[in-house]
């Protein structure tokens, strides 16, 4: 964008609004009581711009054809704190650009679109732009938007492109593991067209996108879909801004993946664990199940029509997947492992007959069971928002002895005792001594009955911790005995042998006995009353002055 374009540009037509901004505009509603006042303020104008499909808030130029640059010192030298201010209130990812004209300047605030099947809201509600009002939107609308569908951008037509463009190689890989994986030898010996047909990559004789990403030569995908490339970034430090490495990888899928996988691989380093007789050897990333997966997840259900591409960026301990486009709609940080929606149908369903993803919904379930059975902890998606998913994939391992707990429950064939992804999360959650009230009550209440936690503590001081066996395998026995509730009989040894050596106590100096046991102080004095009841006990002195002997 340039000076003389920008003043071109018409508010009505070209998705831009004009501001003087000579005294600046309110970033916010600030203060001010009127509703109309308070939407006129940046964030207002970025919500209304989203719904809207996107545009240009511009300071410092005025409003009315022919548009004259008067220059606005607004944000100036804070640009990037500006938008990182949008980004934390709105979760829209803005771009700003400065232009001068003399002395002038003039602040442009790209805004992007909204997402398939969402609206943006300012203090609860959704703006659009009318005239120069900014106003709540319709109903209507809002119904309009959230029962948007996304059409598959993999099942249109790619127009001029024929079968010619294809890579042969690529074809070939496909047609073997589709027969492999379908158990049909016959699919061999079909011809090229009727094989693009049967998996409809070819419809009236025209080849779909999914055809290209699958199968593409790397001078049509250049031409057609350029978005389709993946980066490999490598650091060695994850604060390190500049990467010691980049490779760009342009070629059809069935060409690029294992490049990738090898890629990753190489800086790949692995760890011996030694519990006993149990030596197992733990890469730090798990190629051929979990990064294998991550990366398909990332082609199969990447948003296309955004012309961003997918960034892997590797470190010593971590990966990192930067996925162009949100979460398909429905799909959140929170439900990711529950709701399962396809964006490019066309693609995932090639992708699953040719055994390279796994069924519909089930590739985040193996990154998570994987991650957690080698003792990593979860994958996290926290850093995703509406225009990027970002999955990082731990490489650290937390807990030796977790990985030996798990592959005994796995490999035990008498139990027979198969762990679904929802249960290693909550036996993850239980190792990590998370609060109790993120469990999952019927998840929880399995994995009592099937005997892999147990309970300490009553009510409120109730906790779940791991059954014996994960301290028994792990030679971590003294550490259950410290934390199991202790026995009747137990407890009344202790008060008893107390005594014995310092001859008198008050109910303090027991809470403070037992308070490494977990046991609480009503939980103590009732021990101590029933001891005084059966006669054990004599009690002597009242009130603070109270303190307990042997009876003897």
């Amino acid at each position: 964008m340039t000076i003389e374009k920008l003043i071109l540009l018409k508010e009505s037509e070209d998705k831009i609004e004009f501001k003087e901004a000579k005294r600046g505009i309110s970033y916010n509603p600030g203060n001010k009581t009127k509703p109309k006042d308070r939407r006129r303020c940046i964030l207002g104008y970025i919500v209304a711009f989203a719904n809207e499909g996107g545009g240009k808030l511009v300071l410092g130029v005025t409003d009315k054809y022919p548009h004259k640059i008067v220059g606005s010192s607004q944000f100036k030298g804070q640009t990037g704190k500006l938008e990182q201010d949008i980004y934390n209130d709105l979760k829209i990812r803005v771009k700003t650009t400065e232009l001068f004209e003399d002395k002038k300047r003039v602040l442009i605030i790209d805004i992007p679109p909204r997402p398939i099947g969402k609206f943006y809201t300012l203090e609860h509600v959704p703006l659009m732009r009318v005239g120069d009002s900014l106003l709540p939107m319709s109903q209507e609308k809002q119904r309009e938007i959230l029962f948007e569908v996304e059409s598959d951008y993999t099942a249109e037509i790619c127009e001029g492109v024929t079968i010619n463009d294809l890579d042969n190689s690529a074809f070939e890989i496909m047609k073997s593991k589709y027969a492999e994986k379908q158990r049909n030898e016959l699919f061999l010996s079909l011809p090229i067209e009727q094989i693009l047909i049967d998996l409809k990559l070819l419809r009236d004789n025209k080849l779909t996108y999914a055809a290209i990403i699958l199968l593409g030569k790397k001078k049509i995908i250049e031409e057609k879909i350029p978005q389709v490339k993946i980066f490999h970034e490598y650091r060695i430090n994850e604060k390190n801004i500049k990467f010691s490495k980049k490779i760009e990888f342009n070629k059809p899928y069935y060409l690029l993946i294992d490049k990738i996988l090898k890629t990753i691989d190489l800086r790949n380093d692995e760890i011996k664990i030694e519990k006993g007789n149990f030596h197992p050897v733990i890469k730090f990333f798990n190629i051929n199940t979990v990064v294998r997966e991550a990366i398909n997840n990332a082609i199969a259900h990447r948003d296309y029509r955004n012309l961003g591409e997918i960034f892997i960026k590797q470190f010593p301990t971590k990966l990192m997947f930067v996925n162009p486009g949100g979460f398909p709609p429905q799909v959140n940080i929170d439900n990711i492992l529950n709701v399962s929606v396809t964006r490019n149908h066309l693609l995932a369903d090639v992708l699953s007959k040719t055994a390279a993803v796994e069924r519909s919904g089930q590739g985040v379930d193996t990154i998570y069971f994987s991650c957690l059975s080698e003792g990593k902890g979860s994958p996290d998606y926290t850093k995703s928002d509406d225009f990027q998913v970002v999955l990082d994939l731990p490489g650290v391992i937390q807990d030796k002895a977790f990985i030996k707990f798990i592959d005994n429950i796995q490999n035990n064939n008498e139990k027979k005792i198969r762990l679904s992804v929802h249960e290693m999360i909550l036996l993850d959650k239980i190792r990590q001594n998370v609060d109790k009230k993120q469990f999952n009550k019927k998840v929880l209440q399995n994995l009592l009955d099937i005997g892999l936690i147990e309970k300490i503590g009553r009510t409120r001081n109730l906790q779940y911790i791991l059954s014996k066996d994960y301290f028994s395998f792990t030679k971590q026995e003294g550490i259950y005995s410290s934390v199991i509730p202790l026995t009747e009989e137990q407890i009344n040894s202790f008060i008893i042998s107390h005594l014995d050596k310092f001859k008198k106590a008050k109910i303090g100096d027991f809470v403070d006995l037992f308070s490494k046991f977990g046991l609480t102080r009503e939980q103590t004095k009732n021990s101590v009353y029933k001891l005084h009841e059966n006669g054990e006990l004599k009690r002597v002195g009242d009130d603070f002055n109270t303190f307990y002997k042997l009876n003897n």
